[in-house]
């Protein structure tokens, strides 16, 4: 159902689902992606077979900062400001839309570079992607601004935020267990793709039916803010419900 449609219990459900869908593939993802990096610069090395060796791990290490961590995190910080204010002044519906439009490309971009055996390097443009469009981050506050939205009072709000955060936690959790099982055993799918035992979990990296749940729910249920229904005191955006 959509929100304009339904009731509060149906966003805040929805709410559930698509933080437990969006979270779980990405986490599961990170952990193998980060071993992937480690190989193929144990490979570049010419270590084979010796891939434990510390002058591999503070090479894997070094390539991972430049090609993961920072790319992401640095446009992060610089636009999850600009896009909390935009939330508040636009409505939640187009940022939805920008978080998870770009969590696809980047998903998609990240997969590729595994399977078809891409220069490292291209991880970086991807990941700026991704944290360009606020990442896993600005869609969790987006998900708890949803959710303050809705509330009837302060006591299921807060209510509502633990369960949400519990949720957040557990999926970080349950997560990088997931993608070590699949990427440690049993995760090649074809030879005529590249990646090896990290094929299985690319593939499903870029299928989390979540992200494109949220697009079509965002463009299609979540109502746009209505200028007349706005709580002049704490300046929430309030969903016709």
């Amino acid at each position: 159902m959509c929100i304009r449609d339904s009731t509060s219990s149906d966003a805040r459900w929805f709410c559930f689902a698509a933080v437990f869908l969006f979270e779980v593939p990405m986490y599961a993802f990170l952990p193998g992606i980060l071993r992937y990096i480690e190989q193929r610069r144990c490979d570049a090395m010419g270590m084979q077979g010796n891939c434990d060796d510390d002058s591999v791990n503070a090479s894997a290490a070094e390539w991972q900062n430049w090609v993961f961590a920072l790319p992401c995190n640095i446009p992060n910080a610089l636009t999850a400001l600009a896009l909390g204010t935009l939330s508040d002044r636009h409505g939640r519906k187009p940022l939805l839309l920008l978080c998870t439009s770009t969590q696809c490309l980047g998903s998609l971009g990240a997969a590729a570079v595994v399977l078809w055996r891409l220069d490292i390097w291209w991880f970086a443009p991807f990941f700026v992607l991704n944290g360009m469009g606020g990442a896993s981050w600005v869609f969790m506050v987006l998900v708890m601004a949803v959710l303050g939205d809705i509330a009837s009072d302060d006591r299921q709000r807060a209510r509502m935020f633990t369960h949400v955060m519990g949720l957040f936690y557990f999926c970080s959790t349950v997560g990088p267990l997931l993608g070590g099982s699949i990427s440690g055993s049993g995760g090649q799918i074809s030879s005529s793709l590249q990646g090896g035992d990290y094929q299985m979990l690319s593939l499903i990296h870029i299928s989390e039916p979540t992200r494109l749940l949220s697009i079509s729910y965002a463009v299609f249920c979540l109502k746009k803010k209505n200028n007349n229904s706005i709580d002049t005191q704490n300046q929430r955006h309030i969903y016709n419900r």
